[in-house]
């Protein structure tokens, strides 16, 4: 038996042990940052808890109204209100009518985040609707650490929307965040 040959076959899988307890490393660091982690606050992605109390038969669940903060990722949301807007000035005619909503984006953590009102949207009736980018000038905006900002999501939706008498508004830190919903009971105007 050759010895020289032995040493070099060790040494070659003693560097594929150490290669692979590399990658396996980098691997675990990377899933870890993506993970969202948390901060000294808490987690990343835990809402916060909201006053409004609605009894049912088995249970209480809180649900979130409007004028409550809510919060996903990095975002505390404040929706403000929610309405059919007499006029809009837009580069395309809706399909069927716009609803809008006024909300207050802040930035409570202590990195910048992009606010994208793409990721935003509008539930009704089990129907899920997009907030459309050819309304909002603000499709993505940097919002810093401690800083708020106001701003409307635009909704195309068919008029039959206009009927129900409460809606979702699913609010997002980004697009991959599990995201909290504001209920809304609507007038429109009525």
């Amino acid at each position: 038996m050759n010895h020289d040959s032995t040493s070099q076959g060790t040494r070659r899988i003693a560097k594929q042990v150490i290669w692979s307890l590399v990658a396996l490393f980098v691997i675990f660091f990377i899933a870890n940052a993506n993970s969202g982690g948390s901060d000294e606050r808490g987690a990343a992605t835990d809402p916060v808890p909201t006053t409004r109390p609605v009894t049912t038969t088995a249970t209480t669940t809180t649900v979130a109204g409007i004028g409550d903060p809510v919060r996903d990722g990095n975002f505390e949301f404040v929706v403000t209100r929610v309405y059919q807007p007499p006029t809009v000035d837009a580069f395309d005619d809706p399909l069927g009518v716009w609803v809008a909503v006024d909300l207050s984006v802040a930035n409570v953590k202590n990195d910048p985040q992009n606010f994208s009102a793409t990721a935003q949207a509008l539930i009704v009736g089990g129907a899920e609707y997009e907030s459309s980018w050819t309304m909002e000038s603000d499709m993505f905006l940097n919002v810093n650490p401690g800083l708020s900002v106001d701003t409307t999501l635009f909704f195309d939706v068919p008029d039959t929307v206009l009927s129900a008498r409460s809606v979702g508004i699913e609010l997002h830190d980004s697009s991959f965040s599990g995201g909290v919903t504001v209920q809304a009971v609507t007038d429109w105007g009525n």
